[in-house]
């Protein structure tokens, strides 16, 4: 495994790492069109934050996460957040950038902390898979200005998300699929939703 220890703008995993990725530096703002954490090879082990990462973005070129995972990439031990993911205008954490630039996370995310964006969405499945799905944790918090979770029409969700902290967004905490009405068959969420005694689901504005 790798632990990046020193503070960066940005930082790309571009080759094959055996073992854990863990992050225990602040990472970003590289700026708008640069992603400041960024998954592009494999993972054989967890990616662990127990940093900062923040940055990301949305313009007409896309939508880009603090911490992205695209280009086929596979993260097999999952995620552990520990600290804080966090953007203004781009997602929390992004899985895939849309058309064959797919990520995909086994074993699910954990977070401990803050994953969150101001007016985008904390956690976003848009293209590639999950497996494991979420577990947020007491006093923890995932937030999003549209919505804290979104599960794009056609992304691969297995595994519950179960809630102990607090799961917060404007039009939705937790959506599925995209707006417009879209035919529920595109919509793979294979789950459940679970929010056990002291956690927090709400939407300010849904």
């Amino acid at each position: 495994g790798t632990t990046i220890s020193v503070n960066s703008t940005c930082v790309t995993v571009s080759a094959p790492v055996a073992g854990n990725v863990t992050n225990e530096a602040l990472i970003g703002d590289p700026g708008e069109g640069y992603i400041p954490f960024e998954v592009y090879s494999t993972i054989t082990g967890q990616l662990i934050n127990n940093g900062n990462i923040g940055g990301g973005y949305a313009n007409v070129d896309g939508e880009r996460g603090a911490l992205t995972i695209r280009g086929g990439s596979t993260i097999t031990g999952g995620i552990l957040n520990n600290l804080a993911i966090t953007s203004v205008s781009g997602n929390g954490i992004q899985i895939g950038t849309g058309g064959e630039n797919g990520g995909f996370i086994q074993n699910g995310i954990t977070n401990t902390d803050d994953i969150s964006s101001t007016l985008r969405y904390g956690i976003a499945g848009i293209e590639g898979s999950l497996s494991g799905g979420i577990t947020n944790q007491n006093n923890a918090t995932i937030s999003g200005g549209l919505a804290a979770i979104y599960v794009a029409n056609g992304f691969g969700w297995t595994g519950d998300i179960i809630n102990s902290g607090q799961i917060s967004g404007f039009n939705a905490a937790i959506q599925l699929g995209g707006d417009g009405g879209e035919s529920p068959a595109l919509i793979n969420f294979n789950g459940g939703i679970f929010n056990n005694s002291g956690g927090v689901i709400d939407s300010l504005g849904g």
